[in-house]
């Protein structure tokens, strides 16, 4: 029975992933661009961008007065690994032009701080959300159907396939000890950039495993 109880658990951590990745890249992002009083803001930004990008199905149920909307949960998983990467770095990147621009609301002296900070990041806001629901839109006329469908099939499945084989893990494994003998952290320097390819292997091992 730890199975029935336990099951559900993979689900909201490891198949959701892309989750996290996003939000939490958009607050790194934030804190590296130097924006730290709007890191938060960011990663919430990121997060409701990295949403945008996924389908939406639609389905009329009997005795339904309207279609019920379902978010294809395969999206937030280690398929959108490198959608959530782009677009946490592209929404830092963005939130952190438009301030420095000061294309912003600016309130009173008068105004309670809080207030003006969420004023603040109205502008910032509309922009980033409007330019993903743009390209949302666009990729809806393209034979890939979204961004994140773009992505895994241009970008995320032919580097899983490069670094699948047992010689290129190898020879990666090999590049980090050599990076070590040069005084670098090998395993460090290596592996943010194949952690997110490797990770996409995460639920097709999970269900190879079941």
């Amino acid at each position: 029975g730890l199975s029935a109880l336990f099951a559900f658990v993979p689900g909201v951590t490891i198949n959701a992933i892309g989750l996290y990745m996003v939000f939490f890249v958009a607050y790194q992002g934030s804190l590296i661009y130097g924006k730290k009083d709007g890191a938060v803001n960011t990663a919430i930004l990121a997060l409701v961008s990295f949403l945008i990008l996924i389908p939406l199905t639609e389905i009329m149920e009997e005795g339904a007065f309207q279609p019920i909307i379902y978010l294809n949960t395969s999206y937030i998983g280690s398929r959108g690994a490198f959608t959530a990467i782009i677009t946490g770095l592209l929404v830092a990147k963005i939130y952190q032009l438009v301030i420095d621009k000061n294309w912003t609301i600016k309130m009173g002296e008068d105004v309670p701080p809080q207030v003006a900070k969420a004023f603040l990041d109205i502008i910032p806001a509309f922009i980033i959300l409007s330019l993903f629901a743009l390209v949302r839109w666009g990729f809806s006329f393209t034979s890939f159907g979204s961004a994140t469908d773009f992505v895994y099939s241009i970008l995320q499945t032919p580097l899983q396939t490069l670094t699948s084989s047992v010689p290129a893990f190898v020879i990666l494994i090999l590049v980090a000890q050599l990076l070590w003998f040069f005084g670098i952290h090998g395993s460090y320097t290596i592996l943010p950039i194949l952690m997110p390819i490797w990770m996409g292997y995460i639920q097709d091992n999970v269900a190879a495993y079941q």
